[in-house]
């Protein structure tokens, strides 16, 4: 009898189990949702892929150029820089001209970046590259995110997530690959191969994405100036605003993080360059399944605490890096700092609702300018304080800045567009 009850139990649960996964694929799949989902989640793989490949190959590309690493880390806070100023116009052009020609130039354009980079005879050339490289990704930044917000407005949190795992599989693969093939063939090999893929790519943008997904910006009756006051004060509305703060302070560490972690283990622990971009690759793999879990978490229980919680993840690993001595604690501790990448699906997702629907695009976007802008300045300091001899001490900055996060997300208002 009681075995019965328990069989009953346990079979109730995984039908239960099973028809929320049922629902969970229809809603994503149907009324040709799902090759949406699909084709900007293979651009976003190749864009954050390829944007992880630079700092995988960069012991390379400064033995070539011969460069410090302040210079290095210039290098990377220029195509963050570029990438942060195209997030306003990437989001300006999907408001007035509609996102399916907004997505596929941006994701065309970049594709050709990448050629621009692998093909340039002086670093002139290759500064040149890195620069349109970041423009065309950040301007397919924003309108991807405000689209899967759009197309799916019951399940956007879990969609959002959906897609910030398949960019980690690019960073988790692409980093590692160009690795291996540089390691034989030369880093301008190791970063070529994808150029492929980003054309491909833009042709099924073109094909599924809708014209439109969102409202056209009303600007009939109202100048430049009169818009962007409009723009601002959703901005600036406290949602808004703190959300921008708390992810400002998240960028930071990333950009600083993820640019100078496979350097830090190449020059300080004394890894190969090959094991170090596969530590960076384990850090994005742990986040294909982290992000999900967390969109899906936040669209249950809310956005403010899995926030809260990743935050800390970011706080206690970060700071732990400097203290590793082996390998196997480099890859286990790798594996836990993906959580610091589960921060970003509630984090869009909140502050997304948090705008009016006829400004998402402009102003998520100018958002995306602020806080990833601030957040190019990480890897410039952790490249002062490189050569400058506290390598290890720039990773405790880093966990300090992250701290700042934990308290501002618990600061947020409970639901979206809440005074």
């Amino acid at each position: 009898m009681t075995e019965r009850i328990r069989t009953g139990r346990g079979s109730g649960l995984i039908a239960r189990i099973q028809t929320w996964f049922r629902t969970l694929g229809a809603d994503l799949w149907t009324d040709g949702k799902g090759w949406v989902l699909l084709f900007l989640s293979v651009g976003h793989l190749l864009a954050l892929g390829t944007r992880l490949v630079y700092p995988a190959l960069l012991p390379s590309i400064t033995a070539a150029y011969d460069l410090t690493l302040t210079t290095a880390g210039m290098v990377l806070s220029l195509i963050w820089v570029a990438f942060a100023l195209a997030q306003v116009p990437g989001g300006l052009l999907a408001d007035r001209i509609g996102e399916r020609v907004t997505l596929a130039a941006a994701i065309g354009v970049t594709g050709v970046a990448v050629a621009i980079v692998v093909l340039a005879p002086v670093f002139a050339v290759f500064l040149l590259g890195l620069v349109v490289f970041g423009v065309a990704s950040g301007a397919y930044g924003t309108p991807r995110i405000t689209a899967l917000s759009d197309i799916y407005p019951e399940r956007g949190g879990i969609a959002i997530g959906l897609q910030s795992a398949a960019g980690n599989v690019g960073t988790a693969t692409l980093p590692v690959i160009a690795a291996a093939i540089a390691g034989v063939l030369g880093w301008r090999a190791g970063l070529g191969f994808v150029i492929p893929g980003f054309v491909a790519v833009a042709v099924g943008i073109w094909l599924v994405v809708p014209d439109r997904t969102s409202p056209a910006m009303d600007t009939t009756d109202e100048s430049a100036t009169a818009t962007g006051r409009r723009v601002l004060g959703a901005v600036v509305h406290r949602p808004v605003f703190v959300g921008m703060v708390t992810m400002t302070s998240m960028m930071f560490v990333y950009q600083a993080f993820t640019g100078f972690l496979p350097t830090f283990l190449v020059e300080v622990k004394g890894f190969t360059e090959g094991t170090a971009a596969t530590m960076l690759g384990i850090f994005f793999a742990s986040a294909i399944v982290l992000q999900p879990l967390a969109g899906g978490i936040a669209d249950r229980y809310g956005e403010r605490r899995i926030m809260a919680v990743l935050a800390v993840v970011t706080v206690l690993t970060v700071g732990a890096f400097p203290f590793v001595e082996s390998v196997a604690v480099a890859a286990v501790l790798s594996a836990v700092a993906g959580g610091q990448l589960g921060f970003w699906p509630p984090a869009f997702t909140y502050v997304t609702a948090s705008l009016p629907d006829e400004l998402q695009g402009s102003g998520f976007g100018l958002l995306r300018t602020v806080f990833i802008l601030i957040g190019a300045a990480g890897p410039v300091m952790v490249g002062w304080l490189a050569d400058a001899g506290y390598f290890s001490e720039a990773f405790f900055v880093l966990s300090a800045i992250a701290a700042t996060a934990i308290g501002l997300s618990l600061l947020l208002p409970r639901t979206p567009r809440s005074v």
